[in-house]
């Protein structure tokens, strides 16, 4: 119901209350019940003329509404709040700089800084030559990596991202 102007201040302060009550055990199925039996009330209350008990349950029903959204957004498996990266430049996505075979040193989702080592390219044409060691451009969050063993020159071989706000 809030566009983008409301929704950051709206979600700032209801985040905390939702944490609140799911760490009591209130799920968001539950506050949608009980604000349906809210606006039940609500409804009787304006058909049979108590124009206050209907304000104060509406008020009711809109807590519910509200704070639903908070409770269901929480995974009580995650460690921390979800992160919202991007990789917008073209930069970001590095090429394979020559064929071989990939062995990757971090997982997506690593945090790496500039020259972290990500890989290693294999040449098994050439086997006593070392392998060519693939190193972060860029502080970031690690994304994507290449997931086969034999990659190409040119191919997409990982991607750095940055963090970002909605």
């Amino acid at each position: 119901m809030f566009d983008g102007r409301w929704r950051d201040a709206v979600d700032r302060s209801t985040r905390p209350v939702g944490a609140a009550l799911h760490r009591r055990g209130i799920t968001a199925d539950v506050l949608t019940a009980t604000g349906l039996v809210s606006a039940t009330g609500t409804a009787v209350a304006v058909a049979t003329g108590h124009l206050h008990i209907a304000i104060i349950l509406l008020i009711l029903t809109g807590l519910h509404d509200l704070l639903d959204g908070p409770v269901a957004k929480i995974d009580a498996s995650r460690l921390s709040p979800p992160r919202l990266v991007q990789a917008p430049f073209l930069d970001d996505y590095r090429p394979c700089p020559r064929t071989g075979v990939w062995e990757r040193a971090l997982l997506p989702g690593a945090d790496v800084r500039a020259g972290d080592l990500i890989g290693r390219i294999h040449d098994f044409d050439d086997h006593p030559a070392q392998a060519h060691e693939v190193r972060a451009h860029r502080d970031g969050v690690l994304i994507a990596s290449f997931l086969g063993a034999r990659c190409t020159r040119g191919l997409t071989l990982f991607v750095i991202a940055e963090d970002t706000q909605i």
